[in-house]
């Protein structure tokens, strides 16, 4: 039993990381092979490197290609459902941030704290 709740967590683990790593691939607009680059290198990126470090060969997903092929789909899937859409309204596109107005109006002069 307990076999199996580490395997299920294993999973999970690294089904979340490949959506992190998915979803960082949505905000920079990237086609499908950036998904499936960022979300495979995310997703047992971890585990090579450790796997590296503890010296034990073969690499996880070397001996096992589910996980491989876990990560590729979860991206897959990613890529077709999470793109952001744009904005095509009428006006200029929301904005989560107030742009910042300036202290002055355009056209005045401006001095610099010192009296002329």
């Amino acid at each position: 039993m307990f076999d199996s709740g580490i395997a299920i967590l294993d999973w999970l683990g690294i089904a979340a990381f490949t959506i992190t790593g998915a979803l960082a691939a949505s905000r920079n607009q990237m086609d499908v092979v950036g998904f499936v680059l960022l979300g495979t290198i995310t997703g047992i990126g971890g585990g090579t490197l450790r796997d590296i470090l503890l010296d034990i060969h073969p690499v996880l997903w070397i001996d096992r290609p589910a996980y491989l092929v876990v990560c590729i789909g979860i991206s897959v899937v990613l890529f077709f459902t999470a793109q952001r859409p744009r904005f095509t309204g009428p006006g200029p596109p929301p904005t989560r941030l107030r742009q910042r107005q300036p202290r002055h109006k355009p056209g005045e002069a401006r001095s610099g704290g010192r009296a002329s």
